[in-house]
């Protein structure tokens, strides 16, 4: 089913794709290629964005991607949010395709041999920054520095180390995993069944399972 994204350039259609933790590893050598691109389209654009979370730690403690990481991470302002979208014709020209939005929360992902970029979008509440439950103190994302990242430029947050420790803590330096990914299908499936059949699942506790419990 397709779905449609309103820019000043026009309805911006896609195909949503299904992203979820545990999917896969990031490719490497792809996601450099996605991340250079999207970069470029917006510098084009005239928009400033920030690596973040995993993508900004990988960056700055790796100098590279974190090897376990799934995906990459990038952060905008929401008053921006409109120019991205208005970006998304340019980014499709590059193969960088929509897989999902989520308006609401402020989340945008787009994507390009099977790896793909979200981008958050941080909306201002009062000396607050917001994206769905995450919540900052504004200054973190308003100021902006410069890193060498991948043999180019790229914008991060000002103070990264400080900003690394709000986001992982003092031992942020140290990294916390290894192996492969887990395949989280059947808990992501299982939390979806639970949720559609709720009304069914109490009926059942109260009217069958809480008669016995009390016997």
């Amino acid at each position: 089913m397709k779905k449609e994204i309103m820019t000043d350039n026009g309805i911006y259609s896609y195909e949503e794709v299904e992203l979820y933790e545990g999917r896969k590893f990031l490719d490497p050598e792809i996601g450099k290629k996605n991340l250079l691109d999207f970069k470029k389209v917006m510098e084009k654009h005239g928009i400033v964005f920030g690596l973040w979370f995993g993508t900004l730690l990988g960056a700055v403690r790796e100098k590279n991607f974190i090897e376990y990481d799934e995906d990459i991470d990038i952060f905008v302002l929401n008053e921006y949010r409109q120019n991205v979208l208005n970006a998304l014709f340019d980014l499709e020209k590059t193969g960088l395709k929509v897989a999902r939005y989520n308006e609401k929360k402020g989340l945008l992902s787009i994507i390009r041999d099977n790896e793909y970029i979200d981008i958050y979008f941080y909306r201002k509440v009062l000396n607050t920054r917001r994206m769905g439950i995450n919540t900052l103190e504004a200054k973190y994302l308003e100021h902006m520095d410069t890193l060498d990242f991948l043999g180019d430029v790229f914008p991060v947050p000002a103070n990264v180390e400080e900003v690394l420790t709000v986001l992982y803590g003092e031992d942020w330096r140290v990294p916390k995993r290894d192996g492969k990914p887990v395949n989280k299908t059947f808990e992501r499936k299982l939390k979806i069944f639970i949720k559609e059949n709720l009304p069914f699942i109490a009926t059942f506790y109260r009217e069958y399972l809480k008669p016995i419990f009390k016997r």
